[in-house]
Order: C-alpha cells, then sequence, then structure tokens
C-alpha cells in the first residue's frame, strides 16, 4: 500500500505541520536517494470500508446468537419432556447472555449477586463490544484527524 516516490518534501507543508496520518509523508531513511513512501489513493477509501465493515460486524456478532448450551443425560431427557420433546438446547447472544446473567442476579435478589453478576455483566458488554467500537474510533481519528 505504499507507493515508493523520489521526491523532496513539498517546502509548504514543515515537517512539525499537524497532518492527518494519511497525509504523512514517510522518510526512507535507509536508502542513498533522497526517498519518501506516501500512501496510495485508494488506501483512505478501503480504511473507511474496512472500518464500518468492522463495525456492522461487531454489532450484528454482539446480536445475533452466536453460541449455544445443550443439555445432556437424563437432565437432558428430562427437559426435552418438559418441551414437547423439543431439542434441550438454547441459544444466545452476548446481549442475550448477559441479560440472563442479570435476570438471575434478579431472581437471586440478594445485594452480593446483583454486584457481582452486574459486573459479570458489565464486563462482557465493555470487553466484547464496547472496546472493539472504541478501537474503530480511536483508528478512525489517528488516521483522518490532524495530530
Amino acid at each position: 500500500a505504499l507507493n515508493i516516490e523520489r521526491n523532496i518534501p513539498n517546502p509548504s507543508e514543515p515537517e512539525t505541520a499537524n497532518n492527518p496520518l494519511r497525509k504523512h509523508s514517510f522518510k526512507l531513511d535507509y536508502e542513498a536517494f533522497n526517498q519518501n513512501a506516501a500512501l496510495r489513493k485508494w488506501v483512505d477509501f478501503m480504511l473507511m470500508v474496512a472500518l464500518v465493515a468492522f463495525t456492522i460486524l461487531v454489532i450484528f456478532g454482539c446480536s445475533l446468537p452466536s453460541f449455544g448450551i445443550e443439555v445432556l443425560g437424563l437432565l437432558g431427557i428430562a427437559v426435552e419432556s418438559g418441551n414437547q420433546f423439543e431439542e434441550a438446547k438454547s441459544y444466545y447472544s452476548v446481549f442475550g447472555l448477559t441479560k440472563m446473567i442479570m435476570d438471575e442476579a434478579r431472581y437471586l435478589g440478594t445485594a452480593s449477586d446483583l454486584v457481582g453478576l452486574g459486573t459479570l455483566s458489565s464486563l462482557l458488554i465493555i470487553t466484547v463490544f464496547l472496546v472493539p467500537l472504541a478501537q474503530v474510533g480511536s483508528l478512525f481519528v489517528q488516521w483522518f484527524v490532524p495530530i
């Protein structure tokens, strides 16, 4: 994605100018020539598409069922008999799992259960949903906003 050009840096833009990372001209020190490496024009578009696609995939990945729990053995047969002999398997999304954990905390009703399971649910949402979206946002800012 780097385009190596033999040119002298533009004197109208000093080295200390606050330019976004996408406009930075990388100086190649290992060459005997005065060469700079600059990114090609299509990199901005491809990075933007990748950031939007990643954001959509994270949202869908947390919203759609992504794993299942199956009850086997005698307990599985008992559960299936209570469900008109449907398979004793439940599918969950990240948000559904968080809701289930908080429903369990409310059912147990003690303050320690609410605090402990609430913390677990918060950590799950933070690490699986918010951190990846924050990384996308920070990459966008680093790439497109002047530093």
